[in-house]
């Protein structure tokens, strides 16, 4: 388990330890949660009209296909933020492209999926009680979102 950051404060009686880690067993998003493009597994060919490359690697290319995700966020209503006064279609397209540059930062390594683990510790002479709590599968750039997470599971161990 790769940790990205850990720290350990006293709170309320307790000592507390928060972590973040890697979650090694979380896959592409696109096969992992719903809302994302039509994007290949990695492959040797040309770039077919349609497409675009997301990632790069010695001769192989990821390819999301534009075209087919166009369609499918149109009939879905994909949108983004600030998309009203837009018709369907271009929410639909706005959509699509940060949907592209999402998938393509992911690829960069740009973001991961992380968990987020809260310890709660009490030390009472020689014993040692740990209650853990963690959720798992969190984008690692989803900012004040982690923090609020870390708070939850605190009062999850606390009760």
């Amino acid at each position: 388990m790769t940790m990205i950051n850990s720290r350990t404060f006293d709170r309320d009686g307790f000592t507390w330890k928060v972590s973040t880690h890697v979650d090694e067993s979380m896959g592409a998003p696109w096969n992992e949660s719903d809302g994302h493009g039509i994007v290949s597994e990695w492959e040797r060919r040309a770039k077919r009209p349609g497409e675009v490359i997301i990632a790069k690697d010695h001769g192989a290319c990821i390819f999301y296909n534009v075209q087919s995700t166009q369609a499918l966020a149109v009939r879905d209503g994909w949108s983004v933020a600030g998309a009203s006064g837009m018709s369907r279609r271009a929410a639909a397209a706005a959509a699509v492209r940060e949907d592209v540059r999402r998938m393509r930062a992911w690829c960069a390594d740009e973001w991961c999926y992380v968990g987020i683990i809260v310890e709660r510790i009490r030390e009472s002479g020689r014993e040692v009680c740990t209650v853990t709590e963690s959720l798992w599968g969190i984008e690692s750039d989803s900012g004040d979102y982690l923090a609020e997470v870390a708070e939850e599971l605190m009062l999850q161990c606390a009760e």
